[in-house]
């Protein structure tokens, strides 16, 4: 990965092959069976945790934004670095509002995640 502002080369990025995707898929479906049972209160404590864990790195995120898009320090630590984090509340937001829902028929809870794939 080459830093435009100086075209210093500030990262090497192996490209993935098909065993790192079938690996991927793998720990989707393990991590489905452990995650799509937990309550709402449950997924939130995580999300927080993960929005207090961002918050720790934003300088951190702000240097690695500058580096890959050549963006000043400070317009990366002020607007860019932000960005995730804004995610990542609005996803906690939505979801204090969301009501899980549980299908009694014999089909079962409707608890999968939506992206995983099967």
């Amino acid at each position: 990965m080459v830093n435009p502002a100086t075209e210093g080369v500030v990262a090497t990025i192996a490209l993935g092959e098909q065993s790192d995707v079938d690996r991927a898929v793998a720990a989707a479906k393990a991590a489905s069976v452990t995650f799509s049972p937990t309550t709402k209160e449950e997924r939130l404590a995580l999300l927080g945790r993960i929005i207090e864990a961002n918050k720790v790195r934003l300088g951190d995120i702000a240097a690695a934004v500058s580096s890959e898009v050549g963006a000043p320090l400070t317009f990366a630590e002020r607007a860019q670095a932000h960005a995730g984090l804004g995610h990542l509340m609005a996803t906690a937001k939505a979801l204090e509002s969301l009501e899980f829902s549980e299908d009694t028929e014999p089909v079962g809870s409707n608890t999968n995640p939506s992206g995983c794939v099967r």
